[in-house]
């Protein structure tokens, strides 16, 4: 009976709107010290934490090689106009070794999948065949990448 009562509770606000505000919505700076550069960059997704759902940002590591890239893996959900989660996204965003916005590589990266930098090289476990690598060498970035499926492009 309780349990009854609790659900027909909660179905009313969400019904009413009281529950559509985002309450998961990231508080504070959850980019951390890579907000700066990416809003001096131009980083046009934004980096306005109150439109995040969710964020999970990881250190990837420095490149090897002649000319050095900083490599960080985003993936986040944004919120829903309804409130809760809306859709997400999977980026490798990259710097230069002095932190200066550089671009991003879109993604998705399948559950259970995992995403390392060895070397100057970014892997993704999964078939070759499906393209499980980025090499990240030499003065420029790649204009195109080939990441588990998906054929992508440097965006700036």
């Amino acid at each position: 009976m309780f349990r009854s009562l609790f659900l027909g509770i909660l179905f009313a606000l969400v019904i009413l709107g009281v529950a559509a505000q985002p309450a998961a919505a990231q508080n504070g700076n959850c980019w951390g010290r890579l907000k700066a550069p990416l809003d001096k960059g131009g980083f046009y997704v934004g980096t306005d934490c109150s439109d995040y759902y969710s964020m999970n940002l990881r250190y990837l590591g420095r490149t090897r090689g002649p000319r050095k890239y900083r490599v960080y893996n985003a993936i986040w959900v944004l919120n829903s106009p309804a409130g809760g989660p809306g859709h997400g996204g999977d980026r490798l965003i990259i710097f230069d070794d002095h932190m200066k916005y550089l671009g991003y590589y879109r993604f998705d990266i399948p559950e259970g999948r995992k995403v390392w930098l060895k070397g100057s090289t970014v892997y993704v476990n999964g078939p070759a065949s499906e393209g499980n690598k980025l090499s990240l060498v030499g003065r420029n970035l790649p204009e195109k990448s080939w990441l588990l499926g998906d054929n992508g492009e440097l965006y700036k």
